[in-house]
């Protein structure tokens, strides 16, 4: 362990990325990180923190030759930043700890590391999620119990997934976009439904509880332009999802009343009760049979009373 720790110069040509980083960093953050690194390059060097490395493997080495990386031997675990502003930066050298990981071992670090940061990109944990799913056969529960997590919060994380890449591109501008916006868009199972709820969000920059509502809205078959109405009214009426999902119904089976939008709380769950929820049917009479103990005639209470024999 102790050589593992220490500190050692690596010229950063023979450096690589990891392929399967999960990092993200916002620009500001980012705009610090190379202030730091800005300065004449032996104490930028000890300014910043030793990036993580681990050492190729010779059928690693060899394949990267192919590549035209003749020079590869070190593959980075953490600090990926760093290590890109260095190479902008023109840094001939960089210090490094330098470890024997096996990639899995690698890419299991680089997560954590990451998702203790809150710089996890939503995207790439879902890639990587799927490839222990697809690749190494671990089972959503496995995943899970391996990183601390809930079943429905890996199950959550894998339908990011399924949001196609042409709606990632229509999500890219969301000022405030998270994690859930991907996951609620990825839950919705048919690709062009997908693709309009994306741009609803992005067009009207939707928050993830507006988002929800404005799935359950698309996949009734409002159009979008209704959807947005709708949105707007439930924000503008602060109503709670369960009010908003009856005004969605209302809609979807009476497409004409798009005027009650217009109305206040109160009459607008009310009215939109009245189309989407079905009337009560009435109750049938509680009917039982009893015997007479006199003579063995089927007696019936009905509605609380008992029907005497004649």
């Amino acid at each position: 362990m102790g050589s593992e720790q220490k500190i050692e110069i690596v010229p950063v040509d023979q450096i690589v990325p990891l392929p399967y980083n999960v990092c993200r960093m916002d620009s500001e953050k980012e705009l610090m990180l190379r202030t730091d690194m800005t300065r004449v390059e032996t104490v930028g060097m000890y300014k910043i923190d030793p990036i993580l490395l681990r050492r190729l493997t010779p059928e690693e080495i060899e394949e990267y030759k192919k590549k035209g990386k003749l020079n590869a031997r070190y593959m980075i675990v953490d600090g990926h930043r760093r290590w890109n502003a260095a190479v902008e930066l023109g840094w001939h050298e960089i210090r490094a700890v330098i470890t024997d990981m096996t990639l899995d071992e690698a890419r299991e670090f680089n997560y954590k590391k990451n998702k203790i940061r809150g710089t996890v990109d939503p995207m790439r944990e879902a890639a990587y999620f799927r490839y222990l799913r697809d690749v190494k056969k671990m089972t959503v529960d496995q995943i899970a119990e391996k990183f601390g997590m809930s079943h429905r919060e890996v199950e959550r994380t894998l339908s990011r997934i399924r949001v196609s890449p042409e709606v990632k591109t229509l999500l890219v501008g969301v000022t405030a976009l998270s994690p859930l916006h991907y996951e609620i868009v990825g839950s919705v199972p048919e690709p062009e439904k997908q693709k309009a709820l994306a741009q609803v969000i992005a067009k009207e920059e939707l928050s993830t509880r507006e988002a929800q509502i404005a799935k359950v809205a698309i996949e009734k078959g409002l159009p979008p332009e209704k959807t947005v109405k709708v949105v707007k009214a439930a924000k503008r009426e602060k109503l709670a999802p369960k009010e908003a999902k009856v005004v969605v119904e209302a809609l979807a089976k009476k497409p004409e009343a798009e005027t009650l939008l217009e109305l206040p709380k109160p009459k607008l769950v009310e009215e939109a009760k009245k189309i989407a929820l079905p009337p009560p049917q009435p109750s049938k009479q509680e009917e039982k049979l009893y015997t007479c103990p006199a003579c063995g005639a089927k007696l019936k209470l009905v509605d609380g009373e008992l029907q005497l024999c004649r």
